[in-house]
């Protein structure tokens, strides 16, 4: 229905357009699965690795403010920001995190909330960066 999925909107719109949508997009984006082992002693070991590569995102601060988490040993600060993806993907959850690298300089975020469109044609993602 959108643009670039050979709907009748490719017809009416100028070809010229087609060829600029990847700089609306510039975050190469790759959603992460944890896969969790454990050692001898019984700890558990989180690895990450990868469930969906190859997609494209634009990030964004969101309107809305982390802030920050009192807990019993340390103050965590969050900031908030959203990850518009180029598509629809609806196996995406927030037990994945997103890996976003833009201009050469990767970061994790942890996935916080998945929104698709009522046309089923998007996702937006709610990212947060914890620090410690």
């Amino acid at each position: 229905m959108g643009l670039g999925s050979d709907s009748a909107l490719d017809t009416i719109v100028h070809e010229g357009l087609h060829a600029t949508l990847g700089r609306f997009f510039p975050a190469a984006v790759v959603i992460q699965q944890a896969a969790i082992t454990r050692r001898p002693n019984g700890e558990q070991v989180e690895t990450w690795g990868t469930f969906l590569s190859g997609l494209y995102g634009n990030l964004a601060r969101t309107t809305k403010d982390g802030g920050e988490r009192r807990g019993e040993t340390n103050t965590t600060a969050m900031a908030v920001l959203a990850l518009n993806l180029r598509g629809h993907y609806p196996t995406i959850t927030i037990e994945h995190r997103a890996l976003v690298t833009i201009g050469g300089t990767a970061t994790v975020y942890n996935i916080t909330a998945v929104v698709h469109d009522s046309l089923s044609e998007s996702t937006r993602l709610e990212l947060e960066r914890v620090d410690h």
